[in-house]
C-alpha cells in the first residue's frame, strides 16, 4: 500500500492530498494574504491561526471532499435501489458503480438486492425494504485518514499533437516486467526511438508505431526505478517519464486480492473494484487499461467514465480526462443519475483546478461555464462558484471575483476556501476590515466529528 506522506503546499496547488502536516499559503499575487505555521501575514501584522484546521477545512470544501471518506461501492444492484446523500431532499435511483460516502443512506426497495464492496475488502448484502446508513455495513475510515492520491505535479494541461507525450507508464508503478509502452502518435512522425534505462537495463528499439511491449530482457527488477524516453526520429522532439516495477511482495498482495473478486459480479463491477485495487498500489496504467476495455465495449455506466477521468487527471493526461468526464455527465444526465452527475461534475471542477495551477485561466473559465445541466447540489454550486472566483482573482478582475465568492459563501457559509480567496480579493482592494473578517472564517477550526457523522447516518 502506498505510504502516507507529509507535504508543504500552496493553496494554488490545493487539492486533497494525504492530510497530516501542512503549511499552505494563498499565492496569487504580491499583495495576497499568506498563511503559514506562524499565522496570516497582513498589512496590520500576523494573525495567529491553527494551521492544520485551516488546511483541513479548505480541503474539506474543495472538489474531492466526498472521496476522502469513501467507505464503499455498489457492486450489485437488482431491482429498485435508492440513495439519499447529505443535502438531498429526496432519495434517488442508483446502480452498479455508485461510490458511497460518509453520511449516505441506501434504501433497497422490497424485492431488491444490493451488494456493497466496503473499503476494507468485505462485501455486505443490505436488507431489502429498509433504509441503512453506510456506517451500519461498512466501517468509516479513521478520522483524519485521507486516502486520496494527488495528481502528479508539474503536468501541463493541454498537449499538442506535434510533440510526443507518454501515455503509459507515466510516473506510476507497473505490475510485471513486460509493460506496454505507449505514447501519442505525433503528426508527421515516421519512426520513434524508445529507450528504457535503470538498474540492470539499457534497452533501445526503433519502431514505426506509437506502442511497443518491453520484451522482459533485460528483466526489470522488482522495486527498480526506470526511465522511459521517446524520441521522434525526423525532428528534434522527445518525451520522458519515470516508472517503477512493483515490489515482489506488493505484486503478490495485488494478485491475491484480485483473485478474491467474485466471478459472478458484472464486468463493470469487477473492473471498477480491480481499478480501485490497482490505484491503491499506484498501478494507474493497469487501472486505466481495465476500464478502457469497457469503454471500447460501449459501456453506459457513468462511474466507468468519471473513474477514468479521475485516473487520467492523476497522471496529468487532462485532454483525455476531459473527454471521459463529459461522457460521464452525458450518461448520468440521461439516466437521471444525480450521484453520477455530481461525481462527474466534481471531476470537471477538479480539472479546472489543474488549468488554474498551470495558469490556463481562460481554459478554466471555459470549463466552469460549460453549457451543462449543472447539478443543483450545494457542494457542486459552492465549488464551481469558488473556482470561478479564483479564476477572476488571478485575472485581477476583483469585482467579479468578489461576486462569485460571496455567492459561493451564500451556498455554504462554513469556513473554507471561498473565505480564504475572498480575503485575498478584499486585501487587494484595500479593504482591511473586510479582509480580517474573511480571514476569521478562513482560519476557524472544523466543528465536526466522526461521532456526529455516524449519528446523522442513523
Amino acid at each position: 500500500m502506498k505510504p502516507s506522506t507529509s507535504f508543504a503546499i500552496a493553496l494554488t496547488l490545493l487539492i486533497p492530498f494525504w492530510i497530516f502536516d501542512f503549511r499552505f499559503s494563498i499565492l496569487t499575487n504580491s499583495n495576497v494574504a499568506k498563511i503559514n505555521q506562524n499565522g496570516i501575514a497582513t498589512a496590520d501584522g500576523v494573525v495567529p491561526i491553527q494551521v492544520e484546521s485551516v488546511v483541513q477545512r479548505a480541503v474539506a470544501d474543495s472538489t474531492l471532499e466526498e472521496s476522502t471518506t469513501r467507505p464503499g461501492l455498489i457492486v450489485t444492484a437488482g431491482g429498485q435501489v435508492e440513495l439519499k446523500r447529505r443535502g438531498w431532499l429526496n432519495y434517488r435511483l442508483v446502480g452498479v458503480g455508485t461510490p458511497l460516502y460518509r453520511g449516505d443512506i441506501l434504501w433497497p426497495k422490497e424485492g431488491a438486492r444490493v451488494v456493497v464492496r466496503c473499503g476494507n475488502g468485505r462485501n455486505s448484502t443490505l436488507p431489502a425494504g429498509v433504509p441503512s446508513g453506510v456506517s451500519n455495513y461498512c466501517p468509516l475510515p479513521p478520522k483524519g485518514n485521507i486516502i486520496i492520491t494527488p495528481p502528479r505535479q508539474g503536468e501541463d494541461s493541454r498537449i499538442a499533437s506535434d510533440i510526443p507525450y507518454i501515455i503509459s507508464p507515466r510516473n506510476t508503478a507497473v505490475l510485471n516486467d513486460k509493460p506496454t509502452l505507449r505514447w501519442n502518435a505525433v503528426r508527421g512522425a515516421t519512426a520513434y526511438t524508445v529507450r528504457v534505462s535503470g538498474p540492470g537495463v539499457d534497452w533501445e528499439r526503433t519502431v514505426s508505431t506509437p506502442e511497443v511491449v518491453y520484451p522482459g530482457e533485460p528483466p526489470l527488477e522488482p522495486g527498480g526505478e526506470y526511465s522511459l524516453i521517446i524520441e521522434v526520429n525526423n525532428r528534434n522532439a522527445s518525451a520522458k517519464a519515470n516508472f517503477r516495477r512493483l515490489e515482489a511482495d506488493e505484486a503478490q498482495q495485488v494478485q491475491a486480492q484480485a483473485q478474491q473478486i467474485p466471478p459472478e459480479w458484472t464486468k463493470e463491477a469487477k473492473a471498477l473494484i480491480l481499478a480501485d485495487l490497482y490505484n491503491q498500489y499506484d498501478l494507474i496504467d493497469e487501472a486505466i487499461e481495465r476500464l478502457e476495455v469497457l469503454v471500447n465495449q460501449g459501456s453506459q455506466i457513468p462511474s466507468v467514465y468519471y473513474t477514468l477521468g479521475n485516473l487520467y487527471l492523476q497522471v496529468g493526461l487532462t485532454p483525455v480526462a476531459l473527454e471521459r468526464y463529459l461522457k460521464a455527465v452525458e450518461l448520468a444526465t440521461k439516466a437521471n443519475d444525480l450521484a453520477g452527475q455530481i461525481a462527474a461534475q466534481q471531476g470537471l471542477i477538479n480539472l479546472a483546478h489543474s488549468y488554474i495551477v498551470n495558469k490556463k485561466y481562460a481554459a478554466a473559465e471555459e470549463l466552469l461555464t460549460q453549457n451543462l445541466e449543472w447539478a443543483q447540489e450545494d457542494k457542486v454550486k459552492y465549488n464551481r462558484l469558488t473556482y470561478l472566483g479564483w479564476v477572476r482573482l488571478e485575472q485581477s478582475r476583483l469585482e467579479e471575483a468578489q461576486t462569485y465568492l460571496k455567492n459561493a459563501i451564500d451556498q455554504d457559509s462554513k469556513p473554507g476556501l471561498a473565505y480564504c480567496l475572498l480575503a485575498s480579493v478584499l486585501e487587494a482592494k484595500g479593504d482591511s476590515t473586510g479582509t480580517q473578517e474573511a480571514q476569521k472564517n478562513c482560519q476557524e477550526p472544523i466543528a465536526q466529528t466522526d461521532e456526529k457523522s455516524v449519528k446523522e447516518e442513523r
